[in-house]
């Protein structure tokens, strides 16, 4: 690097700002009189991830006294809403005087994608939810859409997996076309999983953001995000994956749990207590909202819209007012919840919260302006399950419980021999422990009232496990 043969040189933070690179790069004094400029690209994850796990985002400023002045910084986003952006500026050190630099925004709307925004319908445990993602009466592979899930929960990654699984009809389940895709796997795996997921042998990621920055494929179809993320900035960076091919259409939905459409999106508290450590904080930086007082305030703000049956899809004055939130700039969520409550254009909320100029979609623009949308992404029908007695639990039977122990392991090595988190990801220890105290289990029925719609595994492996419990000897 000292020497030029490298022009140009893509490092993290926590490299450069190491001991060692600045002296013996950044101090080097020949070299810094060649730097053009910094560059840093997904400037948000300063704000984002500089107080946490990526403290030195957050410490990138140090820069300014390290080479010699003048030597210009470029920051790139597709996603600095106002508190981000200042946030962003500040940590860098920029002047307060914005003619001191030049600020280009060329915006972030993808005219080329769809936008959808529901409530859960169903437990959220039963990920009936997304069974829009595998069509009904699906045969052949192409059938289904080259789709990414966003789930921030790894163990809830892999039960959307499963369910999803279970969907697909004999002659496709297990072959692979679904994939959950996390840091937990290895970098094989998941370079592995990301090559087939190009060549369309894998059809559906479930996925977390190790999926995310730097991921550019052409052509997926849909994004799907599992439940409101932090920010707005979150969504925005994920929907923003669909369609990266400008001639393709693509779809970004976000379902959301019930609850956050009782929260009012027009009153914003501070949750700083004088005299507390958070006290010390900004105000603007430490804001929530409240639950609605408010009779209907959910079914008025759209809970019901996107319902199997499509009964409540309406935009009228029984089902979602037509008015637009006020976009409370010093939220933490960056606008989200007016975002999902809103009662016009989803698309309009996001331009006015990242300053997008010159909208035209060229697809259907959202499930406000465009209910039919809604159709693209209907839940499964539920029936909910009868009441069942509450199970009655004695003392672990000791031999019960290591045979299924052992079971547990045997299924994980199977099939799971490379994946990074544990056996307990099969069965649980409380699930375990339960199996073990309950007494004889007579039947696969009677095994199935004990843990269908409880334990995850049970399409996939409950002919196993019954194969297994019929061969012990449990007590009562």
């Amino acid at each position: 690097i000292c020497t030029g043969k490298y022009q140009i040189i893509v490092i993290s933070p926590e490299m450069m700002l190491s001991q060692k690179f600045i002296k013996n790069v950044l101090k080097n004094e020949e070299l810094a009189h060649r730097i053009l400029s910094i560059i840093i690209d997904e400037a948000h994850v300063i704000s984002h991830w500089g107080t946490g796990f990526r403290k030195k985002y957050g410490e990138l400023g140090i820069l300014r006294a390290l080479l010699p002045k003048g030597i210009p910084f470029v920051v790139l986003s597709a996603t600095l809403p106002p508190r981000v952006r200042q946030d962003v500026l500040t940590k860098l050190h920029f002047s307060r005087d914005e003619s001191d630099y030049i600020n280009i925004n060329l915006g972030n709307d993808r005219p080329n994608v769809s936008l959808v925004v529901r409530a859960m319908q169903h437990p959220m445990n039963t990920y009936q939810d997304l069974d829009f993602v595998i069509p009904q009466k699906v045969q052949k592979t192409n059938e289904i859409k080259k789709t990414f899930i966003y789930a921030d929960n790894i163990s809830t990654g892999v039960e959307i997996a499963a369910h999803l699984e279970s969907l697909l009809p004999d002659t496709l389940q297990y072959t692979g076309l679904i994939r959950p895709y996390n840091a937990a796997y290895s970098q094989k795996y998941r370079k592995a999983a990301m090559k087939q997921f190009r060549e369309g042998q894998i059809r559906v990621l479930v996925c977390t953001d190790a999926a995310g920055m730097g991921c550019n494929i052409p052509d997926i179809d849909v994004i799907v995000q599992w439940k409101l993320p932090d920010t707005m900035s979150n969504f925005v960076q994920r929907a923003g994956r669909a369609a990266r091919d400008r001639n393709r259409q693509g779809l970004a939905v976000l379902l959301v749990e019930k609850s956050a459409y009782g929260l009012d999106c027009e009153n914003l508290v501070s949750d700083i207590s004088t005299g507390t450590q958070k006290a010390k904080k900004k105000a603007d930086e430490v804001t929530d909202y409240v639950k609605s007082t408010l009779k209907n305030y959910a079914d008025l703000h759209g809970v019901k819209r996107g319902a199997y049956g499509g009964t409540l899809d309406g935009t009228d004055k029984n089902h979602l007012p037509h008015y637009t939130p006020t976009i409370k700039r010093n939220s933490r969520d960056e606008g989200l919840l007016a975002f999902v409550q809103t009662g016009t254009c989803r698309r309009r909320i996001i331009a006015a919260i990242y300053s997008n100029r010159d909208l035209d979609p060229k697809v259907d623009c959202c499930d406000v302006c465009v209910p039919t949308l809604l159709n693209c992404t209907r839940p499964g029908y539920y029936k909910a399950p009868p009441r069942k007695a509450a199970v009655v639990k004695g003392v672990p039977y000791k031999p019960t419980k290591q045979s299924l122990h052992e079971w547990r392991v045997s299924v994980y090595q199977r099939d799971f021999k490379y994946a990074q988190w544990g056996y307990r990801g099969i069965l649980s220890d409380e699930t375990l422990e339960m199996l073990s105290a309950v007494g004889p289990i007579e039947s696969k029925s009677g095994l199935a009232v004990l843990l269908e719609g409880k334990w995850s595994w049970w399409e996939q492996y409950g002919e196993d496990m019954w194969a297994k419990i019929s061969t012990l000897n449990m007590p009562p």
